[in-house]
């Protein structure tokens, strides 16, 4: 329509204007529209999404871009991408961004690379194909922006030389339970005999007669509460814990089916001088929601993160309690984003550390209170640890 070539007519001259001004006819609402950084703003209430370049026929197949996987391999971007980086290149604008599921990157072509807004972390780009030519430019010295608070930016200097080779340590898949779980033996509940119970007492959920029918047999939690088994396995589907003591079980979460990849390095993270640092790397497909999900049967977006966390004593418990949370699938759910607003996209559950440094305010280090508060979150999900270090197995 006419806003879009509008649009595309300020993206393709390639400035020196990147912001104008629109209004939708149907709504009358005037907004705020950046080019460059894809993003629009309500003029009245503040309210910004971001926006995207859709991809034109006559360029389809025409201009290949990709990024640097590491280990020598380069990846393709998508078609919509790599025509919105040909046509912001060719147009001479210095960068662009690019929202791909749900994460937004910021693309330098004066570097040749693209930093991740959320979590801060940079890769190499290039014209052409996984198999295209070598990339013009370099890593370059000039400053890079880094993500502060609310989509802020500082400037920092960009780290010289070779960098810190990562040296893996392990990968976590974790399986979507899809709502079938064995209760039995993540509860270790027992089948009751009509001789073990009062048939005649009220099941403390229902306020019903337990009953003796067969088919929806009492059975006694390993904490000594008793229910009708239909009943309890609706209430630990909702929530993992006993619905009258509120005994704390170990059930698997609602995250969906992603892996949970840790590294470490030897770059330290801002105010742990001379520590190693632990890198996890999580990554989710995009699927279908399950029925332990908001909207069953309705597309989720997936998502790929990169978070941080010193490698010190403080730093081993808190990994410690982040590797078992993904077993148990607990740091990730379907939901809303704050970040963005996007619904139905894989988003936090359990808060982490996104940057090496910057602070509190941009998700980062130094921090001295995050490890106490992310011990409080898993705790909240009955996951502790001893003075030793090692997982509890009973919830408080």
């Amino acid at each position: 329509d006419a806003l879009s070539a509008t649009l595309e007519k300020v993206f393709t001259d390639g400035g020196p204007n990147h912001i104008v001004q629109v209004q939708v006819a149907a709504t009358k609402a005037a907004y705020h529209v950046d080019v460059l950084a894809m993003e629009q703003v309500n003029s009245a209430t503040k309210y910004s999404r971001p926006i995207r370049r859709e991809p034109t026929a006559a360029l389809w197949g025409m201009c290949p871009w990709s990024w640097d996987a590491g280990g020598g391999r380069w990846m393709s971007y998508d078609e919509r991408s790599s025509q919105q980086l040909e046509v912001a290149h060719s147009s001479g604008w210095g960068s662009t961004s690019l929202m791909i599921l749900d994460n937004l990157y910021a693309i330098d072509f004066a570097t040749m690379e693209q930093t991740n807004e959320q979590t801060g972390f940079r890769r190499r780009i290039r014209p052409g194909g996984a198999l295209g030519p070598q990339p013009h430019g370099g890593m370059g010295q000039a400053a890079l922006a880094l993500p502060v608070g609310n989509g802020a930016r500082r400037r920092v200097q960009p780290r010289t030389g070779g960098g810190s080779k990562r040296r893996l340590l392990e990968e976590i898949t974790f399986k979507s339970h899809e709502g079938h779980i064995d209760f039995a033996t993540h509860t270790n509940w027992r089948l009751l005999r009509p001789e073990e119970y009062d048939a005649e007492a009220d099941c403390p959920i229902t306020c019903c007669p337990y009953g003796t029918d067969t088919d929806d047999p009492v059975v006694k939690l390993s904490c000594d509460c008793i229910f009708n088994r239909s009943t309890v396995e609706r209430a630990l589907l909702n929530k993992p814990q006993c619905p009258l003591c509120h005994f704390k079980f170990p059930l698997p979460g609602s995250m969906p089916t992603g892996t949970m990849t840790l590294f470490t390095d030897d770059e330290p993270c801002e105010g742990h001088v001379a520590t190693p640092t632990y890198i996890l790397h999580y990554r989710f497909d995009s699927g279908t929601q399950g029925p332990q999900h908001p909207f069953p049967g309705e597309p989720y977006h997936g998502t790929e993160r990169m978070c941080y966390v010193p490698d010190d004593d403080k730093g081993k418990r808190t990994v410690s309690l982040l590797k078992e949370a993904f077993h148990r699938g607990i740091t990730f759910k379907v939901g809303t984003s704050v970040t963005t607003g996007r619904t139905n996209v894989v988003t936090w559950a359990l808060h982490h550390k996104t940057s090496r440094g910057g602070g509190p305010q941009s998700y980062g280090w130094p921090d001295p209170g995050y490890h106490d508060r992310l011990a409080a979150e898993c705790a909240a999900h009955g996951l502790l640890l001893d003075d030793a270090g090692e997982i509890m197995t009973h919830g408080p």
